[in-house]
């Protein structure tokens, strides 16, 4: 009977140790958003053009937001409806973003690439942000005497063209919120649109357009830059402007 009880007693220490076990090694849901996009949330800008040196041209500057109307459901998924403005002019193209607990989505057309002598994608999703992973891939495909005009003149780009994502440096942004200047810790990601091979079958072109996002997960994107290029091929420079926007003020809403 002794044995019975001791065996008892130690077979119930054994089941309370794995539910210990099991209790200390999971990692429950937060339910929290890698970015917050709650319909009601905003943001709003301060963008301006880049020289070709890649310093700021203040005078070029205007207010630039974006806001959280609804959610929706897109491509599969339950979204954030995104509408923007340039300045109080409404733009026409809608945006889509969610988020994972590490990572943000956005509408290819909000990552399409920002010249117009390389492929747009078609709806869909691309991963702007993985907080997880050094560096992704969004879109790969060999081009084939695709046409373009380039400086005027009809002609076929011939290569490896690709879209990838980097995880960056951590970084503080200051922002200037109504004269309070305040440093956010953010993460930089960059979204690389590159091209490799020929133009008009025979001469060389290769180029790599770089647009970096800073975001703080609190609070969303806090800065925007496309850095300046010059795409030379067949004697012809065709400028790529450079543009900035970062963070004035925001709106968070809760659930």
């Amino acid at each position: 009977m002794k044995k019975l009880i001791l065996f008892a007693a130690g077979f119930c220490m054994i089941l309370s140790f794995i539910s210990c076990s099991d209790s200390t090694t999971s990692t429950p849901s937060t339910g929290k958003t890698y970015i917050p996009i709650e319909p009601g949330t905003w943001w709003k800008y301060s963008k301006y053009a880049l020289g070709s040196d890649g310093k700021p041209d203040y005078t070029t500057s205007l207010v630039d937001s974006i806001i959280v109307s609804s959610t929706k459901t897109y491509f599969g998924k339950t979204a954030s409806e995104i509408v923007t403005f340039n300045g109080k002019v409404r733009n026409d193209t809608v945006h889509y973003f969610y988020a994972t607990e590490t990572a943000m989505y956005a509408s290819n057309n909000y990552v399409n690439p920002p010249v117009s002598m390389v492929p747009q994608m078609s709806n869909g999703w691309s991963v702007l942000a993985d907080s997880k992973s050094s560096g992704w891939n969004i879109f790969d495909t060999t081009l084939t005497s695709f046409n373009i005009s380039y400086g005027g003149t009809n002609v076929s780009l011939s290569g490896k063209y690709t879209i990838k994502g980097v995880l960056g440096k951590k970084e503080n942004v200051v922002i200037n919120d109504n004269g309070i200047f305040t440093p956010i810790l953010t993460q930089e990601y960059q979204i690389l649109y590159s091209f490799d091979g020929t133009i008009s079958l025979v001469f060389p072109l290769k180029f790599t357009i770089t647009y970096h996002y800073w975001i703080n997960s609190d609070i969303g994107i806090v800065k925007e830059h496309l850095d300046p290029l010059t795409i030379t091929a067949l004697g012809i420079p065709i400028p790529v402007p450079g543009t900035e926007k970062i963070l004035m003020t925001y709106n968070i809403s809760k659930k």
